[in-house]
């Protein structure tokens, strides 16, 4: 259709992603200046974040202006980032059909196309290309059959719209045939006689004794000492042997036998035929041998089946010269018992039917039937006159059990029935851990509830009473501890605190696996369908994962390294460990761990040692005066000793020698008085 338009103009953001579309330069009906839009019908039109919905419409992606030549037109495509919590940008949408329009710059114009495509035509292709967009100055054009030789021919059509029909072949448009018909009366038709006198027949295919093929086996020729030996087999033949009673054997050939390529021999009253390379004789029925013979009244003996593994057949002679082979299988119902038996079959299919019980085949029943008109039932009319009734209708009822169980918040309704009033109830369950206990007729009725893990007591303080009635007595809050919940005790009371006689439901039974369904914890069991609060995770016990291991020092969960004693993760002592002797030479005052035998310790073997000190001289002596003290030192070397350097000190003495060398084995002496000891040296 036309619209009234100013030209197009896209109005999209780029997305990076885009569509070839090449509109080929054999283009007809475009003048210089007309544009060419490409469009999505159901693009999207704007974009939008992660999350938020997507508008679907008409989206102008790509368009360019013609001035005669191959114009190419990139179409922006639509990017879907939402898997990512990115936007979905606007654009053509992969897969969607690209749609051409033109605008008319001289009639201002927007003109639908029907474009030819000769690769592409969907937005997501490798590309399109446009080779047509059926737009013509010509006078609009007549669609129609435009073949003079097709039946529905329209002489004004200018445009084939592929309409055209034609005849069948042979016929005309009118269906007349236009050729002779066959034997079969077909228009055309290649169906013709043969030689036995059958239409479209395969001539003579039945094969003689001695191997002419003929119409029919009444056309074959006498037979002179040839007997043909049939079959009927359900089973491959690997190989056969037989003897023929009554006749000497003289040759065997032919059959299907020799087909299969099977060796024969014989001997004067026996045939064996078997194959050297695996050939068989499929299941079916025929000739098997041709067998020639001396004599009359030829008849099978002694018949040996074997299949292709070379086990051993079951055979039954049929007539003299005729067998059948293996037994057939007839599959279906094989119990006489059931209402499809099948005298005929010989392997049960599973197919078996069988009436409903206390009903015969054909649906009729074959038992009494009960007060309820149930055939078979055990339904009977008790005391009080209701047909299956357990006479407790006309008495007095009292009935308690399990109703309404919500398992994820751990919740089960107590339901009551009762036909007289109730002063008060103890019910005890097992199966839960009762939380609490609320609700129902017991509190609608102003009872006191109490509860331990496995009891609840209900009770008045002020004489009310439950009314006879049937509803929810009360509802239980706690913990699953198994699937099933049962009433292990439940007495009822009257309002005088007489004991009435209750009749008690069956166990609820949950259709979950109670276990821990947590896939993070530990003990998460795969088989539990509801959590019952058992799950055990690493953390809470201080451990990094399921097997009980903690981090060491590296932080790895189960690893084995520990921090050493010089403070340094999987360390081996090294950095700290040294002499801690500090009477040693090397003693090191930042070692922590002791190193073996590694201190060292001076060796005063071969040095200068103090060989006497005269520190107090006695007043026996004479000597009291200080200038008698002195030190004798002593060179033990054998050699000579620089003692340049060396001091001595103590609290009353601080030398240091200048520049002095003790010779090997020389004695010094160091006096406070030089001049009372000759040749001393003073300190």
């Amino acid at each position: 259709g036309n619209e009234t338009a100013e030209g197009f103009e896209v109005d999209l953001v780029n997305t990076g992603e885009s569509h070839l579309i090449i509109i080929q330069d054999t283009i007809t009906g475009l003048d210089d200046g007309d544009q060419v839009g490409i469009f999505d019908v159901s693009g999207v039109l704007s974009t939008v974040d992660s999350g938020e919905p997507i508008e679907y419409g008409e989206v102008l992606v790509g368009s360019g202006v013609w001035s005669g030549s191959q114009l190419e037109i990139s179409a922006i495509m639509s990017i879907d980032l939402s898997d990512f919590n990115g936007p979905v940008l606007n654009g053509a949408v992969d897969g969607n059909d690209v749609v051409i329009k033109v605008y008319d710059s001289s009639e201002g114009v927007i003109l639908d196309t029907e474009p030819t495509f000769t690769s592409g035509g969907e937005f997501g292709d490798l590309f399109t290309v446009v080779t047509d967009l059926g737009l013509s100055n010509n006078p609009d054009p007549i669609f129609g059959c435009t073949d003079s030789d097709a039946c529905n021919f329209e002489s004004d059509a200018t445009d084939d719209d592929g309409s055209c029909e034609y005849p069948e072949e042979n016929f005309d448009c009118d269906g007349n045939c236009l050729v002779e018909s066959d034997c079969n009366g077909e228009c055309g038709g290649d169906a013709v006689i043969d030689d036995c006198g059958e239409c479209a027949g395969s001539g003579p295919d039945y094969e003689c004794w001695n191997g002419e093929y003929v119409c029919d086996s009444s056309d074959c020729p006498a037979e002179t000492g040839i007997v043909e030996i049939s079959y009927t087999s359900y089973d491959t033949i690997g190989g056969f042997q037989f003897d023929l009673n009554n006749v000497n054997v003289v040759g065997a050939s032919g059959g299907d036998a020799e087909n299969a390529g099977f060796l024969l021999s014989t001997s004067a009253s026996t045939v064996l035929g078997f194959s050297l390379t695996g050939g068989t004789i499929s299941a079916g029925e025929g000739v098997l041998v041709n067998v020639e013979v001396d004599g009359e009244g030829a008849c099978l003996s002694n018949v040996v089946i074997s299949d292709a593994l070379g086990q051993s057949l079951e055979v039954s002679i049929d007539s003299c010269l005729s067998m059948t082979i293996g037994t057939q299988t007839i599959l279906g119902c094989t119990d006489s018992s059931a209402c499809n038996y099948n005298s005929d079959a010989t392997n049960d299919d599973g197919s078996c039917e069988y009436p409903q019980e206390n009903f015969d085949c054909n649906g009729d029943c074959i038992a009494d039937i009960d007060c309820e008109g149930v055939c078979g039932g055990s339904s009977v009319v008790d005391e009080c006159g209701e047909c299956g009734g357990d006479g407790s209708s006309c008495q007095e009822e009292l009935f308690v059990s399990f109703g309404e169980v919500d398992e994820e918040n751990g919740i089960i309704e107590i339901l009551m029935s009762n036909s007289t009033e109730v002063g008060g109830f103890q019910l005890e369950v097992s199966g839960i851990d009762v939380d609490s206990a609320s609700g129902g007729l017991a509190s609608e009725n102003g009872f006191t509830l109490s509860n331990s893990a496995s009891t609840v007591l209900g009770f008045s303080l002020t004489g009310t009473t439950i009314p006879a009635g049937s509803a929810a007595l009360v509802y239980l809050s706690g913990a699953f501890t198994d699937d099933t919940v049962c009433f292990e005790d439940v007495i009822l009371s009257s309002s005088s605190g007489d004991l009435l006689e209750v009749e008690v439901g069956d166990c609820w039974t949950s259709n979950n696996v109670l276990g821990c369904t947590e896939v993070n914890a530990c003990n998460y069991d795969p088989e539990a369908t509801l959590n019952d609060g058992s799950c055990i995770y690493p953390e809470d016990n201080g451990w990094c994962d399921c097997d009980g291991n903690i981090e060491d020092c590296f932080g790895e969960c189960g690893g084995d390294a520990v921090i050493d004693e010089c403070g340094e993760c999987d360390g081996d002592d090294v950095s700290c460990t040294g002499c801690t002797d500090s009477n040693a030479d090397n003693f090191d005052p930042d070692a922590i761990v002791s190193c073996e035998d590694c201190c060292e310790y001076p060796n005063y073997d071969g040095l200068i040692v103090i060989n006497e000190i005269n520190y107090n001289p006695g007043l026996s002596f004479d000597q009291a005066d200080a200038d008698y003290e002195f030190i004798e030192l002593y060179n033990s070397s054998s050699s000579s000793i620089d003692l340049s350097g060396w001091s001595l000190g103590s609290d009353n003495i601080n030398f240091t020698f200048d520049s002095f060398e003790a010779d090997a084995g020389a004695y010094i002496l160091l006096a406070r008085n030089a001049d009372t000891y000759p040749g001393s040296i003073s300190y």
